[in-house]
């Protein structure tokens, strides 16, 4: 051990050990989170109705405008600090520790200072009652120049621009669309105006929900609310919480929206005091509690229980309950500095009693709602029991080794174990083209029997009952990745598992074979989409043409509708004749061979996927029971651009 000690600077904790403040060196969007925080607080106490956040060079430099009383640069802290040197260059210092008073989100003196330090530029412009417009700017977290007054002003603001360094973190450059997001998320839950300009794309957006809360879960779950109606209450509540040894009365705020769907993945989202808990906590612990008490009560007191059938849990009631909780709290307390969690109990004790005071009441008013609302938490507990189930026999079944003696039907392997290709057909007799075509040592084939099973529109019990889709999983080998809590027990994905270098769909160039090869994505995607993402699937481009010259009898291969008047266009008089290809079964194995098989004369396509949301919502919309609107008005909107030939 050193026999020295050394106590770091402020400048020297943000920037040598930021992950203490932001979680990690990767989040500088957290530099955003901290200010928009800092300006929501004050237009949260009446102190202004916009913000203003401005995106330009290139994504690198933020500002954040708001209109309250101005940050107090100016005057003089208790320790006899000028203003502006404790609330920018100081950690732990500022003026929101006295808390009981009021709700606010900043509470340590940390966010703004520690954005200060940790910039490559920043510059700071407050307009103060006194008429005074002051500015500051740093570079590197070191002041450039002294606080200065550069103008009057008739009203007042913060304006602070930065640019995060990335000598400290990891990237420095803003997503416009999850900036977007944060101030729509916000302003739903603000009575803000949030105004967002993107100057390198002259690209303006506005936000401000007069409705709150219930409007915006409108907004997100408009495709899924399937005839459940939107509810929401306000309620504030004295509960009784442990600080430091001592007991204090904490006055808890909580404006909550709910509606519940039979369709589609649920939407939950947490907020304490302005702060969106992505990892939630026990603020939505109190949410489950809540409804499970009450829904429990009313299937029991109106005999819906099956005779020794279980109670209902907390994840049955989240299957189906789409929610906005909006808490807020007179003694914040998160998990750390980042505000992504909660643990505080009172949080959950105080909001399950406003969830039960609302909803009993609700039920009595509402009978025809309450009967749907605990119908379907009952169907979601049955579901989930019969999941389990399922999931018990997927394990057993992709558990199974494949031996001599636990043969996939139809499976011609290849002579290596690991690192092969291995070619999916479309068809028995398909398959024998590419037997006949391969190369033994690497390439094996599997047949399958027509169109495939939709997976995105069929259940798991479903899924896993279908011998194809099970098949498949099994030659894979690196599991299956599906976001439910019943699959522990299942061989978990690992890429590292996966024996096959490429996976090749191998259908014919037809429209029957086109649908078989989205089915078999639609598959792949859902079960396991990491093999799309990481590009491991490939569709193999057989001839849709054959155009035979007769005058040296050599036969050019034609892959598609446009390159065939291509081609037609091109060889002038040549004598020719011109074919439809025929199908995979019916190519001799030198043509298979040389458009599918052989690595140095193939057209393979990669499927490649540069947005993986864009995926998401394309596969949704196309081949899920939940896209049926959106694939209306996509047909409605874009029907007339089609051409029929």
């Amino acid at each position: 051990m050193r026999e020295k000690i050394r106590e770091l600077s402020d400048k020297e904790q943000a920037r040598m050990r930021v992950a203490v403040f932001f979680g990690s060196s990767k989040n500088f969007f957290h530099t955003f989170i901290e200010l928009l925080g800092n300006a929501l607080d004050e237009a949260n106490k009446g102190y202004g109705n916009k913000i203003e956040v401005t995106l330009s060079d290139g994504g690198t430099r933020l500002k954040i405008k708001d209109y309250a009383n101005g940050l107090p640069v100016e005057i003089v802290s208790e320790n006899g600090k000028e203003g502006y040197v404790s609330l920018l260059e100081t950690l732990f210092a500022g003026g929101k520790f006295e808390q009981g008073q009021e709700y606010q989100l900043g509470l340590n003196g940390v966010g703004l200072t520690t954005t200060i330090l940790t910039s490559e530029y920043a510059k700071v412009t407050v307009g103060r009652p006194n008429g005074n417009i002051y500015q500051i700017e740093y570079a590197n977290g070191d002041r450039l120049y002294d606080l200065k007054i550069i103008g009057n002003t008739d009203h007042t603001f913060t304006e602070i621009e930065w640019i995060c360094d990335k000598k400290v973190f990891t990237d420095n450059v803003f997503s416009w669309n999850e900036i977007c997001s944060v101030i729509q998320r916000q302003a739903a839950i603000s009575n803000v105006e949030i105004i967002c300009f993107n100057k390198d794309t002259n690209e303006t957006v506005s936000y401000k929900y007069e409705n709150g809360i219930n409007q915006y879960l409108t907004e997100i779950i408009s495709n899924t609310n399937n005839g459940f109606s939107i509810e929401g209450f306000t309620k504030i509540k004295e509960v009784s919480c442990l600080r430091s040894n001592e007991i204090y009365l904490d006055r808890l705020h909580l404006d909550f929206a709910f509606t519940l769907t039979n369709k589609g993945e649920a939407t939950h989202i947490d907020f304490l005091n302005s702060s969106d808990l992505k990892y939630y906590g026990t603020i939505q612990e109190g949410v489950t509690n809540g409804f499970r008490t009450i829904v429990t009560k009313y299937l029991r007191d109106n005999n819906l229980y099956l005779k020794n059938e279980k109670q209902i849990t907390g994840d049955d009631v989240l299957a189906s309950l789409n929610y906005i909780a909006n808490l807020k709290s007179l003694y914040p307390e998160y998990e750390n500095q980042i505000k992504k969690k909660t643990l505080v109990t009172h949080y959950k004790d105080g909001v399950s009693d406003m969830i039960k005071e609302f909803l009993e009441v609700y039920f009595i008013e509402n009978k025809v709602e309450a009967d749907k609302i605990c119908k379907q938490i009952l169907i979601n507990k049955r579901a989930r029991e019969k999941s389990l189930k399922t999931m018990e026999n997927v394990k057993k079944k992709l558990s199974e080794e494949i031996t001599i003696f636990n043969k996939i039907e139809g499976f011609i392997d290849c002579e290596i174990s690991k690192g092969g290709e291995l070619y999916i057909c479309e068809g028995k007799s398909a398959l024998g083209s590419v037997i006949n075509a391969r190369d033994e040592v690497f390439q094996a084939g599997f047949p399958i029997r027509g169109k495939i099973l939709n997976c995105l529109k069929s259940d798991l019990d479903k899924i896993f009952a279908n011998r194809e889709v099970t098949d498949l999983i099994r030659l894979f080998g690196c599991g299956i990745e599906l976001k439910t809590k019943y699959n522990k027990d299942i061989p978990q994905f690992d890429i590292d598992k996966l024996r096959w270098s490429k996976i090749i769909l191998t259908c014919d160039a037809d429209a029957d074979g086109e649908q078989i090869v989205v089915l078999l994505l639609t598959m792949i995607y859902k079960l396991v989409p990491t093999l799309l993402k990481e590009g491991y699937v490939y569709i193999a481009q057989t001839p849709l043409y054959e155009i035979h010259f007769l005058d040296d009898d050599t036969v050019k291969y034609i892959m598609s509708e446009q390159e065939m008047k291509k081609e037609l266009a091109s060889i002038n008089n040549r004598k020719h004749t011109k074919s439809r290809s025929k199908g995979l079964g019916e190519l001799d194995p030198k043509i298979m061979r040389e458009t599918a098989m052989n690595p140095e004369t193939r057209i393979l396509t990669q499927v490649k996927v540069e947005d993986f949301k864009e995926m998401q919502k394309a596969f949704n919309t196309w081949m899920s029971d939940s896209g049926l609107a959106d694939r209306k008005q996509y047909i409605e909107e874009n029907l007339h651009k089609a051409r029929v030939e």
